[in-house]
């Protein structure tokens, strides 16, 4: 995952405009939405992104995130 990052150095910035744009409603939080929205943003073919479901309402989880032990937000990716 780290040698995507690298190859993608626009990824926060594409976060934070899908975290600040996701505005909708729903079981998950605004975060979830944003990583969910993030997740149809880029493109992949080693299938690190399909266990990330919307109807998971605990993204932490999801493959390759990471969550704070006391808030339960995501950390790292």
């Amino acid at each position: 995952m780290g040698s995507f990052l690298r190859k993608q150095p626009s990824f926060l910035l594409i976060l934070l405009i899908l975290h600040l744009g996701a505005r909708e409603a729903s079981a998950l939080s605004s975060d979830d939405e944003a990583h969910l929205a993030f997740k149809k943003a880029v493109t992949t073919s080693d299938g690190i992104f399909l266990n990330w479901r919307e109807q998971d309402v605990y993204p932490c989880n999801w493959k390759v995130v990471r969550c704070h032990s006391h808030t339960k937000r995501v950390i790292y990716l």
